[in-house]
């Protein structure tokens, strides 16, 4: 079910896709309203990964103590659990948690679905959950179904990115993107896929645009929506920003498998930072654009027709749940924050 764009038309699998064209330019974007704030480093959690909630619990993955901490929907610490290995209750650097029927889920770096009660308590583990060799770009959907990026390289014609939704009845392709060899160190060129997931939809950016949100219903497993939106134009990276990046570039170009080749720094950024999705189908689009030092969110419904739109301080994590936003924020000293949207 490959994507391909053509002007203001998209098709899928040979069928015309209607697209849904908004104008933005107008709105006024509010700010959320800060609940409750405490800092990490009073419960020795100094490296958070990954978050995820639901009802009145958050779970973060620590990756400097390798743990999993709990959290209510107040901020109280409830306990930390988990620790660093492949045995029984043990985990290898996740990649990616999900609540599900009252279990925490977490898919690890040995491709291992292990399964924790909501008190920490050990269930049980599936080593045979995703095909072995995939990337390990996963998003989990339950226990039988995930979403994955692919890659595949032909020697003459270049490499192929191709996200799939897979199921126990097999996979069905999101999207793909092409690009030739002499293209993957131009990062202008090798964008890479966005996507998040929610109880009934997954919602991707497939980088054949860079300004579409393309809506697929996982129950009937088919794309209903395409989204373009007028006003998520590409912005200029800042002078810091670009320094930072040639920096760490400079950085990559001292080991010998990079030191013959040309790499620069883009000069601009994707139009969407990131994707999110609440308990509810909605989704947030969290756009590189900023208003007074925040991201300008666009908020929709699962058939990406506009919403609201709202201003997210910046963050290294954040979390929807039940109208309630979470933030980690900060470098030298990290917060949970609260808000009220």
């Amino acid at each position: 079910m490959a994507i391909f764009c053509h002007g203001k038309q998209i098709y899928i699998g040979g069928c015309l896709i209607c697209i849904i064209v908004l104008f933005a330019s107008s709105l006024v974007s509010k700010e959320i309203k800060p609940l409750q704030s405490i800092e990490l480093e009073k419960y020795e959690l100094f490296k958070p990964d990954l978050m995820v909630g639901e009802g009145d619990m958050l779970f973060i993955w620590d990756d400097a103590n390798k743990k999993i901490f709990k959290f209510s929907s107040n901020l109280e610490f409830v306990k930390s659990f988990s620790k660093w290995g492949e045995g029984p209750g043990e985990v290898v650097r996740p990649l990616t948690m999900k609540i599900q029927n009252s279990k925490l889920l977490v898919f690890d770096f040995k491709q291992r679905l292990i399964e924790f009660d909501l008190d920490g308590n050990y269930l049980g583990e599936n080593r045979n959950f995703i095909n072995k060799g995939l990337p390990r770009m996963v998003t989990l959907i339950d226990t039988q179904r995930y979403v994955a990026a692919e890659n595949k390289t032909d020697r003459d014609r270049g490499t192929t990115k191709s996200l799939f939704f897979y199921s126990p009845e097999g996979k069905t392709e999101l999207t793909s993107y092409h690009y030739e060899f002499k293209d993957w160190l131009n990062l202008e060129k090798t964008a890479s896929f966005k996507w998040c997931s929610s109880p009934h939809y997954i919602y991707i950016i497939p980088p054949t645009s860079r300004y579409c949100v393309i809506s697929f219903n996982i129950r009937k497993e088919e794309i209903v929506t395409v989204l373009e939106n007028k006003e998520y134009t590409l912005e200029e990276y800042s002078p810091e920003e670009r320094k930072q990046m040639e920096k760490k570039l400079s950085q990559a170009k001292e080991s010998p498998l990079f030191s013959q080749l040309i790499i620069t720094a883009p000069i601009y950024k994707s139009a969407v930072k990131s994707l999110l999705a609440d308990e509810n189908d909605t989704l947030y689009a969290i756009t590189n654009k900023e208003k007074n030092g925040q991201y300008i969110t666009d908020i929709y419904d699962p058939y990406l027709r506009f919403k609201d739109q709202i201003t997210i301080p910046k963050h290294q994590l954040i979390l929807i749940n039940q109208s309630r936003i979470y933030l980690v924020t900060g470098n030298s000293r990290l917060c949970l924050k609260k808000f009220l949207y």
